[in-house]
């Protein structure tokens, strides 16, 4: 499906949510403009399809993991793997799949945390 055809209501839907403004939408559909169709289907794809479970016991350090709690596309089941990692900190934020730009404070503080607990 072209994103860029997708109504407005749909693409906050799916990657905004209740956290939609009008200048975050404005904003996500230039960007959406200056991205080339097939690299939005290959990100598209790729969280279909990427499945790197496996090689998710190889990571022997302190990880962070946030997970968004209203993301529509990446589902909260797909931190299942990182709970099996006893280094890994998970942290789950109520927002939107665009995360960073909806709740940047959030996602700043979050990290600040995880590096303050570093040492």
């Amino acid at each position: 499906v072209p994103i860029r055809r997708l109504p407005e209501s749909v693409l906050c839907h799916l990657f905004l949510g209740r956290f939609a403004t009008r200048a975050l939408v404005d904003e996500f559909k230039q960007i959406l403009a200056r991205v080339d169709d097939e690299v939005l289907r290959q990100r598209l794809r790729a969280i279909l399809d990427v499945d790197v479970a496996d090689k998710l016991k190889r990571i022997d350090i302190r990880s962070l993991y946030i997970a968004a709690s209203e993301d529509r596309l990446i589902p909260l089941r797909a931190k299942k793997p990182f709970q099996q990692l006893s280094k890994c900190r998970i942290i789950e934020i109520t927002a939107p799949y665009l995360i960073m730009q909806s709740v940047p404070r959030d996602v700043v503080a979050a990290v600040h945390e995880f590096l303050d607990s570093l040492g």
